[in-house]
């Protein structure tokens, strides 16, 4: 006889005893503190992902606001890191009064933005009157208005004669600046900036918007765009020098920003392909923009990659839809040659500027509408649009083709089949930066890997095309794989196989043939060896299995299957044989099961089994006082009815299922001082729907993380590009980033 541990090495075991809070987000932070380590000096810095806050109405007035402000150009930044919708308007300095209701009128009437209830929760401008400029709030939309007939919606680089002549704008987004430390553009060259939100250009009300040859505009436009502020880490000679007298020294270098714009509407189609380095004609900065269309230029390498989920550039409105694309750090480096090699002026001298995409920090995200009326020619601007669901993540590029797996080897890491049919790995633990990806096998993998910690070493194990069980493992720092099943001789995989560590911590691996019979590949001091456990269990040998899932509690390694009539079968190891039996009657007469049962060791070590029956109900069941029993879940607590396969594990000293809903939201039940108590994971900021499976696990660091495939859209054709997401939980909350 022996006993046996669940898999985590002693050492993470107690690791996770001691866990701390990591990461931080308030509530109207656009992006967490805590996600990389602090610098010399102790700092946090934010970091990558932004997700665009959900604002409660009551906290209108501190999201929706405007500079301190003077037709001379002084104005007063945002809050750090603090999501603002924009805009500024004329009014002396010092005589600053916070935006007004606007109750009048609905401003939706030109954003398409028509929130429900009184107007003066959701609405904001400098006055109170039909068509002059305002901006929208509710939850996580937005509108923006702009109108240049409003005499008191401010412009820039105006004429002395006519101060209110030029470009007007509002954005929604985040403000960054020294010296607080900043959020790095790329955390490695192998991660894709990935930006993505709703947009809706309502109305267009632009007198003419006629485009001379030389891109001079002769009468009202607008245009909406995103707009990105890099700043060059390490100073450089980025401006020309100004002019200094014989003998006066050459002033320090500075440090750099540019602005990069991606623009996806005005009427021009020129500008959807357009892709080039200018000087800002607005009058709101001195450095240089790098602007680009959402289209494919024709001549030359595009800075960005427009995703398949992604909107043509728009020319007409109305029109509501989203934006996404993507930039690599080898695009970025593109733009950053560009602006090198720009000369406002023939005679300027060229910027010096690092053209290494690393050496750059963020210090703007945000989403811009702008107009501009020449009051030199008779016309006027205007432009309603709104906004919604921002997204600027830091991404690794890949498309997951089935559930991930996470586990603790040599620290923690999550395992996943790709598109491809390989199998790579995310590794790396919260705090301490982005995490790395491993590619490592070509595969080709048929169904989805797990991994765990086994004899010393992190292992993975998969099922190839050939139905043949294959294991990577990791040995003096590299990764070594081998045929499992044809060194052992062993029958054809038909399930994906499952893992558990013995009390030895050697590893053992179970899957069902075709006939229906559970296999176990394991390892022992004489080396690896196989058995059929269907044959060698009594009394009886059991139904048919169609799939098998292992686990150890109460002392024993359990296995759990659905059999082919839907039932539910256990094989258990006790006294030294494998034993089985039907665990399917304690749920009652008539019980059918649709998923395939999964089972973890709750706080006391005790085993639980949850499933989803024939109509997608959530049902546990497990050893208490001594004897089995069952739990109608989804009766007990009123949750959702699911898909796929639910889940269970046990984190901060409490039992969790955790399982996807029928519309894709991902769920949580926690087990908390014996009452069961439902979660909508799926509300976290930033969290997406779920097209496969969740699975969670506690790390190498005791933070509770839970895995996932995300989905944008289930009914869209092309979602999120089946990319990994995770839940984590830090400062009593749960976060969420894309991986």
């Amino acid at each position: 006889m022996f006993t046996l541990i669940i898999g985590l090495r002693p050492a993470a075991s107690a690791r996770a005893a001691e866990a701390q809070p990591l990461a931080t987000l308030a509530p109207l932070d656009c992006m967490a503190y805590g996600l990389t380590p602090p610098n010399a000096q102790n700092q946090l810095a934010p970091s990558l992902p932004f997700y665009q806050p959900r604002v409660p109405r009551a906290q209108i007035d501190s999201v929706v606001s405007k500079p301190i402000a003077s037709p001379t150009g002084n104005s007063k930044f945002p809050q750090f890191n603090h999501f603002k919708l924009w805009s500024i308007w004329f009014e002396p300095e010092g005589q600053a009064a916070a935006l007004r209701p606007v109750m009048s009128w609905n401003i939706g009437e030109y954003t398409g933005f028509n929130p429900p209830g009184p107007l003066s929760q959701v609405q904001r401008g400098f006055t109170d009157s039909y068509g002059r400029s305002g901006l929208q709030l509710d939850d996580g939309r937005l509108g923006m208005w702009m109108n240049s007939l409003d005499p008191d919606f401010r412009r820039f680089s105006g004429t002395p004669a006519n101060a209110n002549d030029g470009h007007g704008s509002m954005n929604a987004g985040c403000w960054y600046y020294p010296p607080a430390p900043l959020a790095k553009l790329f955390p490695t060259v192998a991660h894709q900036f990935d930006v993505a939100f709703d947009v809706g250009i309502h109305h267009d009300g632009s007198s003419k918007n006629d485009w001379l040859p030389n891109g001079t505009i002769t009468d009202g436009s607008a245009q909406a765009y995103f707009q990105l502020i890099a700043r060059n880490r390490q100073p450089y000679y980025c401006e020309p020098p100004p002019p200094r007298a014989p003998g006066e020294p050459v002033p320090p270098p500075k440090v750099c920003d540019f602005s990069m714009t991606v623009e996806f509407y005005t009427r021009d189609p020129q500008y959807a392909t357009k892709q080039y380095v200018h000087g800002d004609t607005s009058g709101t900065l001195t450095h240089p923009i790098a602007q680009t269309g959402l289209m494919e230029p024709k001549d030359q390498a595009h800075w960005i990659r427009r995703m398949d989920n992604s909107m043509v550039y728009k020319t007409s409105a109305p029109f509501h839809s989203r934006v996404h694309f993507r930039m690599s750090s080898s695009q970025f480096r593109a733009v950053l040659e560009a602006v090198a090699s720009h000369r406002a002026d023939p005679n300027d001298r060229l910027p010096e500027i690092s053209l290494n995409p690393l050496d750059y920090d963020i210090t703007l995200l945000n989403v811009n509408g702008e107009i501009h009326d020449s009051n030199a020619v008779p016309g006027h601007a205007q432009l309603g649009m709104s906004v919604s669901n921002i997204r600027i993540t830091s991404v690794l590029d890949h498309s997951a083709a089935g559930a991930p797996a996470g586990y603790i080897g040599d620290g923690s890491a999550v395992v996943f089949r790709n598109s491809d049919n390989s199998i790579q790995l995310f590794q790396g633990e919260i705090g301490q930066g982005a995490a790395d990806k491993v590619v490592l096998s070509a595969g080709p993998a048929l169904g989805e890997p797990v991994g765990y910690f086994a004899a010393a070493a992190p292992r993975v194990v998969y099922r190839d095309t050939h139905r043949a069980i294959r294991e990577i493992f990791r040995h003096n720092g590299q990764w070594t794989e081998w045929n499992l099943s044809a060194a052992l001789g062993a029958a054809d995989a038909y399930s994906d196989p499952r893992t558990f560590v013995d009390s030895a911590n050697m590893p053992h691996v179970v899957y069902r043939d075709m006939a229906g019979d559970i296999h176990e590949l394991y390892m022992d001091a004489g080396g690896w060896h196989r058995a059929n456990l269907s044959t060698e269990s009594v009394p009886a040998r059991p139904r048919p299995a169609l799939g098998a899932m292992a686990y150890v509690a109460s002392g024993s390694p359990r296995i759990v299957f659905r059999t082919v009539d839907n039932g539910i079968g256990e094989l258990y190891y006790w006294n030294g044989e494998w034993r089985q039996w039907d665990m399917t009657p304690l749920a009652g007469p008539g019980a059918s099961v649709r998923s395939d049962p999964q089972g973890f060791a709750d706080t006391n070590g005790l085993p639980r089994v949850v499933y989803l029956d024939s109509a997608g109900g959530l049902h546990e069941l497990r050893i208490n006082n001594g004897a089995w029993t069952h739990t109608d879940l989804s009766l007990l607590t009123g949750a959702p009815k699911g898909l796929g396969n639910p889940m269970g594990f046990v984190a901060g000293n409490a039992a969790r299922v955790v399982y996807r809903g029928e519309d894709g939201r991902i769920l949580e039940l926690v087990d908390w001082n014996g009452q069961w108590l439902l979660n909508d994971l799926s509300a976290t900021r930033g969290a997406l729907k779920a097209n496969a499976d969740p699975m969670g696990f506690v790390d190498a660091n005791g933070v509770a993380r839970i895995v996932y495939r995300g989905d944008e859209d289930m009914q869209a054709q092309a979602s999120d590009d089946n990319m990994l997401h995770e839940l984590f939980y830090s400062g009593g909350q749960w976060l969420h980033r894309d991986l």
